[in-house]
């Protein structure tokens, strides 16, 4: 085999001035214009996207942006949780005071049915008024009760995390 250790190759400080062909001066002084020329042509590129880098969002910026979305996603998903559950509770109430308004006429008729004097039938159909009166409020005030706990329940991820400008609090 051959001698294992390489030769490294010369440096232009090695070469002594009688070693550089006679042509080399123009091929270089040729090579350093057409640098020049393209370091010229090249400059208002690397202005350009040197002015468009610091234009860029800095990348906290884009985590920034992309937190945003994350959270907003976030609350939205809280949101809709809250008004899935009022909805329920909604939807609960509602059968309820349905169940009640088909019983209640079905339960006075049934005492009408009973009733031995024209002052009778009166004083049962007024108690049945005064009870569906009294249902039909106790009701509404129980829906808007639901209503308002949904509205609140829903709004507060939103609120929470974006700020409460104008939000209407409890005074």
């Amino acid at each position: 085999m051959g001698d294992t250790k390489r030769k490294r190759a010369p440096m232009a400080a090695d070469l002594a001035k009688s070693d550089i062909p006679a042509a080399a001066p123009p091929l270089t002084d040729t090579g350093i214009a057409t640098a020049a020329e393209s370091i010229a042509a090249a400059e208002p590129i690397i202005a350009t996207a040197a002015t468009a880098q610091s234009a860029a969002p800095e990348p906290e910026l884009a985590t920034e942006f992309f937190g945003f979305g994350h959270d907003a996603l976030a609350a939205l998903a809280e949101s809709q949780a809250a008004v899935a559950e009022g909805v329920q509770a909604l939807a609960l109430e509602l059968g309820t005071r349905t169940r009640s308004s088909i019983s209640a006429p079905v339960e006075s008729d049934s005492a009408m049915l009973g009733a031995k004097t024209l002052a009778d039938a009166i004083e049962l159909q007024a108690g049945f008024a005064r009870r569906s009166v009294d249902a039909m409020i106790d009701g509404s005030a129980k829906l808007s009760e639901i209503g308002a706990k949904l509205t609140a329940e829903a709004s507060r991820p939103i609120f929470a995390r974006f700020g409460g400008a104008g939000m209407v609090t409890d005074r």
